[in-house]
């Protein structure tokens, strides 16, 4: 009795066996085939991924130039601040006609840009 109860638990070990290592074997089948497409797409990837370098490189020196440009627009804008409020502080302290003064406030700015 002993003999037919390890009889049959080795013919399922067997068995098993068998269907694990048949589930490897078609596993490793398909993990072949799909080794083989992504070295075939290999070189596609490279060259998508040099595109997208050359596109960022491009996009970087873009926004390279808008930094430039708003730092500019940032020192003209504190300039005609310093100016507007030079003007408005002198008009206040000291109450005289307005247009006379203005006109020659920005005189003498044009004159001093002028100077540089």
């Amino acid at each position: 009795m002993l003999v037919l109860f390890f009889t049959i638990i080795f013919i399922a070990e067997l068995i098993i066996a068998g269907w694990l290592i048949g589930g490897i074997a078609s596993l490793n089948k398909k993990v072949c085939a799909l080794n083989q497409e992504v070295i075939d797409f290999q070189p596609q990837i490279k060259t998508c991924l040099e595109n997208l370098r050359a596109k960022t490189n491009k996009v970087l020196s873009g926004l390279e130039c808008v930094t430039d440009f708003v730092a500019k627009k940032k020192d003209f804008c504190k300039e005609s601040f310093k100016k507007n409020l030079t003007t408005k502080i002198i008009l206040s302290v000291l109450k005289i006609y307005a247009k006379r003064l203005v006109t020659l406030i920005e005189v003498a700015f044009a004159i001093k840009k002028l100077l540089k």
